[in-house]
């Protein structure tokens, strides 16, 4: 696909049709990168994107079994306060 760069100020830039934005996954911002005479647009992604996927139907009580059972000596290699 040819696009025209435009003027905007001291800059250019250009118009990203609506279907390549969806196609892309751009919403807000856009990640670049430049390598050699290539300009590589990425979307941005949050750092905690998918946590709440990956968290569903986990158990919100956790197993401290083993925790409570562990023993907290010198011997065992842990600091007695």
């Amino acid at each position: 696909m040819r696009m025209d760069l435009i003027k905007i100020g001291n800059s250019k830039g250009m118009r990203i049709p609506k279907p390549v934005l969806e196609a892309c996954g751009f919403v807000d911002s856009v990640e670049v990168e430049v390598r050699g005479q290539q300009l590589i647009l990425s979307p941005t992604v949050s750092p905690r994107a998918g946590w709440a996927e990956a968290l569903e139907g986990q158990s919100d009580s956790e197993n401290w079994t083993d925790w409570q059972e562990a023993s907290n000596d010198e011997d065992d290699g842990w600091l007695v306060a």
